[in-house]
């Protein structure tokens, strides 16, 4: 699964977390749920982890990217995470409502390409 910190994420830690032959976690001790992940590319981001609809050992797990270590410090990536963990405990499903808002997106992009003149129904 992941090692659990000794402490919370900082920037020594972030630093001195380096890429495995597999992908893994480091989970902070303070803010639970708020992570790092480290692939085996060296690529590092935030993240967060949770269960929808309130949590419980059958509720489905959900990890949801907050964004890249360089372009977020872990500071910044640990406001974001408060934010949706507060979210999710106030009854929300963020890395949920993210997918339905890409599926209605590719709909509507769907919907509004032109039709090929050319298709089956056309030489009816």
């Amino acid at each position: 699964m992941g090692a659990r910190s000794q402490n919370s994420l900082t920037k020594r830690t972030v630093d001195a977390a380096h890429p495995a032959d597999k992908r893994y976690h480091i989970w902070d001790n303070d803010l639970r749920g708020f992570g790092l992940r480290i692939e085996p590319s060296g690529i590092k981001t935030f993240v967060t982890k949770y269960r929808v609809g309130g949590g419980g050992r059958n509720a489905p797990q959900r990890i949801q990217t907050i964004g890249r270590y360089g372009t977020l410090t872990p500071e910044e990536a640990r406001r974001k995470a408060k934010t949706i963990l507060g979210s999710v405990a106030a009854g929300a499903d963020p890395a949920g409502d993210e997918r339905d808002r890409e599926a209605a997106g590719m709909v509507e992009q769907v919907s509004r390409t032109k039709p090929r003149s050319d298709t089956w129904s056309s030489r009816l």
